[in-house]
């Protein structure tokens, strides 16, 4: 599994999304994460079908942390 950011989603979250990314594994998309203005997550699962492995579960979370605390985060969307 990796994230990849999606630069298409444009009001899928409502209008205070910043970035918007893919969870893909292969060439399919498992899941979506949306970084809000607020600070907030928004995590989109379709179909959870398999167990997702605890060290990407991590890596996750670590990844939406850095990017939430990434100083030029707010100056992108709006």
């Amino acid at each position: 599994m990796f994230i990849e950011k999606d630069n298409r989603a444009k009001g899928n979250y409502g209008s205070n999304f910043v970035e918007v990314y893919r969870i893909m594994e292969n060439d399919s998309e498992f899941g979506r994460i949306a970084l809000m203005h607020d600070r907030t997550v928004g995590l989109k699962f379709p179909a959870i079908t398999k167990k997702m492995d605890i060290t990407f579960l991590k890596e996750m979370v670590a990844f939406i942390e850095q990017r939430l605390n990434d100083p030029n985060f707010y100056q992108q969307g709006r």
